[in-house]
């Protein structure tokens, strides 16, 4: 019973991790071995490592490619030939177990699996629509924020009401209802141009947010963060609309606010990655508002301030930099940047934001009449996709 209700992604993990030793998987990049784990038991991990990011967590609700990519190479990598998406197979496979009575945590896995492990977003959105329309609705939160997340690029409406119906699930706590809340109102932002609409929302939120600090369920810090995410969501909505200065106030007041208070409900480590995004997209909207000299001024000060804070964001920081480094003709620096970007991004598992990196490293090392060096990163593009020769070099400096 159990072999039949994995996703093909579950099979492929659990014998990507029999035919080689976790070290020769680490070698290939050590973000594998940490992903085939999470693939290979039915049940959601706990506690993940930055290697292993939830993309259906994504406040944003982006459809990022990243999982699939790193998926299809590490399979090459091994010696497979790369499964290919075939989303009537596994949907009826899940519609079976799901109808069988099988667990909702494990249907967490399931989707969990199969977007954040292989990147096989339509086939996500096919399994959210067999319990979206099945007699047996899904009762957890997690379980319920995953189906919208997976509907997010299909069905805006549908999305939003199982973002909505976060908030009633029995084990719904404030963070995760307000988590969800965001959610609806990036889609009604990003996905529909509804941007009116999501502000509403957003506005609508921080009126919930001070009335749960005045009851008590919520502590001033775990307010301010929350109420700081929002800010940041409201802050991209009116980036879209040309209301930069209001755009860069939001942002500032978001930065304020993350930075005050102790938490209960909100993790320490959350609290962090959202200031992290903050601080990078005020660099980012200093670059459209001042220039790329003065956003790249501000991207070093927030590498500084990243690394004491929150180590883990630090690629994305340092890959920023580089880039406004290179665009404000500063190509030395730019150079040695993209260089620390793409060290970092190797243990990251993300083969496009690694590509990325060195396209900015290749233009900096040709403006800069480094040529020889230029043609070994573009040759790095091509044969070392995942940064494996990168992590080797590391070790063995």
């Amino acid at each position: 019973m159990y072999q039949f209700l994995h996703p093909r992604v579950a099979d492929r993990a659990r014998e990507i991790l029999s035919a080689a030793h976790e070290d020769e998987l680490a070698r290939i990049s050590p973000v594998l071995p940490v992903r085939m784990r999470l693939a290979s038991v039915c049940s959601p991990m706990r506690s993940r490592p930055y290697a292993a990011p939830n993309y259906l967590s994504d406040l944003g609700v982006r459809v990022s490619d990243e999982p699939r990519e790193f998926f299809v190479l590490s399979q090459e990598a091994c010696g497979f030939e790369p499964l290919l998406e075939d989303i009537d197979a596994d949907v009826e496979r899940f519609r079976s177990a799901w109808n069988s009575g099988v667990t909702e945590q494990t249907a967490v896995w399931w989707l969990e699996t199969v977007v954040s492990v292989a990147g096989f977003w339509r086939t996500a959105a096919g399994v959210a629509e067999v319990m979206a329309a099945s007699d047996r609705p899904p009762i957890l939160a997690r379980l319920r924020a995953s189906i919208g997340s997976a509907l997010a690029h299909r069905d805006p409406d549908e999305a939003c009401r199982w973002f909505g119906s976060v908030r009633t699930a029995p084990d719904a706590t404030p963070d995760v209802a307000a988590a969800s809340t965001v959610r609806a109102a990036a889609v009604r932002i990003k996905r529909e141009g509804r941007t009116a609409d999501g502000v509403r929302s957003l506005e609508a939120l921080g009126r919930q947010l001070d009335r749960w600090r005045s009851d008590n369920l919520i502590s001033e810090g775990d307010r301010n963060t929350l109420r700081a995410v929002a800010g940041n969501l409201r802050a991209l909505a009116e980036t879209r609309s040309g209301a930069l200065d209001a755009a860069r106030d939001s942002l500032a007041v978001a930065a304020e606010d993350i930075a005050q208070g102790d938490l209960v409900v909100v993790d320490p480590e959350q609290r962090a990655r959202y200031a992290a995004q903050i601080g990078l997209n005020r660099v980012q909207l200093t670059a459209r508002i001042e220039g790329w000299r003065t956003a790249c001024d501000d991207a070093v000060e927030h590498i500084r301030r990243t690394s004491a804070s929150h180590p883990e964001s630090l690629s994305e920081a340092t890959s920023f930099a580089a880039l406004a480094a290179y665009r404000a003709g500063l190509f030395t620096e730019a150079v040695e940047l993209a260089l620390a970007a793409e060290r970092a991004i190797a243990y990251e598992g993300a083969p496009t934001r690694i590509a990325s990196a060195r396209k900015v490293l290749a233009g900096a090392l040709s403006s800069a009449g480094r040529e020889r060096e230029t043609q070994t990163v573009l040759e790095r593009v091509v044969c070392d996709p995942l940064g494996t020769d990168i992590i080797a070099e590391g070790r063995s400096a």
